[in-house]
């Protein structure tokens, strides 16, 4: 994909003025306009440093600088911007950034990104990641309004947001684990998950793709007289649909039953779906992903022959239990939402499942979530029901809205966002893949996370100096 920035990183500090001194509410004169016009000035003398090819490191200095210098200038027009208190500054009762990423500079010095940094320098520096992410930040964060994003920032900053964090950061990691091969639960290396990832980051349409995303979450249902889900339109549901999808599963995870299905099912096959071979479990699962993807990114797919076909395969297995098959029933009538010709979803996921299976046709992503899902020592149901339960009180619909119209924003930049992701998913790339992951793994239990949730809390909390 070709790239269409300037290769000049001082040309993008030129951009960064131009928006600063265009977009950014600080008035002439304040103490934050001062500090930004010093930033900007040390921004371009790294820049022009970061021209010489014996100092790379000024680049990633540049490039720290310029995002930070964007963030302070977060709100959207006629909003007044956050603070971003610099090393040693204590504006009040906002801590300095410094006070609050004591952790991740302590990694940093620790040398904890040193095999990473080639990498980082490759894809940030040599190959445009750089100039292509503060473009779309250029782009993007104009246009974004201060309380969409203090939605979700102070939401994520909660004590509820760090506690669900927290719930699902081991599972993450897990997961990761899984891929690298460190896993306590599964041995072996299992690489194809984030090949087949990098795959579809780099080839499928990130705009098209993230679209779907935005409209599976703006999806609402209602319950109809039989009391199945059926689609609502915007503004009018109950419930969102994956508000009401966590809850369904959630609901089925606690029937033995539907927790037995997965290692129950079988199927035959021949290799392209047809009679042949008896699988069962892992093997059939594996089957049934293939075929599903194939199937509904199909020209001529109708959801209703699918889905009576999924039933053939399962039923069976629930052995006559009516609460298991009601549970069935439910997740199929919600998968159904999403698939059906008529849906406003449905393009988006014809799309979505043609990537899945131009990237992943050996099934790589469905079979972890498997094997995922079958690990008895991992409390996946715990993180269901938590799931389940911020859903069923609506914690996290102003989130859900909120993340929408910044979606929305963010959509609108389909070039820019196809450039981004597709330099940035090389830290995903085969032969980097490894050393990533790695790095990512190494800053468990070093509180760095903790850290940079803190840092963006206090990006929206502190604001401007009083005049």
């Amino acid at each position: 994909m070709s790239l269409r920035m300037h290769a000049d990183p001082l040309i993008a500090s030129d951009r960064l003025s131009s928006v600063v001194a265009g977009r950014c509410p600080c008035s002439e004169g304040s103490p934050q306009s001062a500090r930004l016009r010093r930033i900007i000035s040390l921004t371009r003398e790294r820049a022009a440093t970061a021209k010489s090819a014996t100092d790379r490191s000024s680049a990633r200095g540049a490039a720290i600088v310029v995002l930070l210098t964007v963030l302070s200038c977060g709100g959207g027009e006629g909003i007044e911007a956050p603070k971003t208190p610099g090393p040693d500054e204590d504006i009040g009762d906002c801590p300095s950034g410094d006070s609050v990423l004591l952790s991740f500079k302590g990694q940093v010095n620790a040398g904890a990104f040193d095999a990473l940094r080639p990498a980082i320098e490759r894809v940030l520096v040599d190959n445009g990641g750089l100039r292509t992410t503060l473009a779309l930040l250029d782009a993007v964060l104009p246009q974004l309004q201060a309380e969409e994003l203090n939605t979700v920032v102070s939401t994520i900053t909660s004590a509820d947001g760090k506690a669900t964090l927290d719930a699902v950061k081991p599972h993450i990691l897990n997961v990761l684990k899984y891929i690298q091969g460190t896993s306590e639960f599964i041995e072996g290396k299992h690489p194809e998950p984030i090949n087949a990832l990098h795959e579809a980051l780099v080839s499928c349409d990130a705009a098209e793709q993230l679209e779907n995303v935005r409209n599976v979450i703006a999806l609402e249902v209602n319950r109809g007289v039989d009391g199945r889900f059926v689609a609502a339109a915007p503004g009018t549901g109950a419930s969102s649909w994956i508000f009401a999808f966590v809850e369904s599963i959630d609901r089925a995870a606690q029937l033995p039953k539907m927790r037995e299905l997965l290692e129950r099912i079988e199927i035959n096959d021949d290799g392209t779906g047809g009679p042949g071979d008896i699988r069962i479990g892992r093997d059939a699962f594996i089957v049934i992903a293939k075929l599903l993807a194939k199937n509904v990114a199909a020209p001529d797919f109708e959801y209703q022959p699918t889905r009576e076909i999924l039933e053939e395969v399962a039923i069976p297995e629930l052995d006559g239990d009516v609460d298991a098959e009601a549970a069935l029933s439910e997740l199929l009538d919600l998968f159904g939402l999403l698939v059906s010709s008529d849906s406003a979803t449905f393009s988006g996921m014809q799309a979505f499942m043609g990537c899945v299976d131009r990237h992943d046709d050996e099934a790589a992503i469905p079979t972890m979530l498997f094997d995922y899902l079958n690990i008895e020592e991992l409390p996946v149901q715990d993180l269901l029901s938590d799931l389940a339960d911020a859903s069923a009180d609506q914690r996290l619909e102003p989130v859900r809205i909120a993340g929408i119209a910044i979606l929305d924003v963010v959509v609108a930049q389909g070039d820019l966002l196809g450039d981004v992701t597709h330099v940035l998913a090389e830290l995903l790339a085969p032969d980097i893949a490894d050393t990533t992951l790695a790095t990512v793994l190494s800053l468990e239990g070093t509180g760095v996370l903790t850290d940079l949730s803190d840092f963006v809390g206090l990006l929206i909390d502190c604001k401007q100096v009083p005049q």
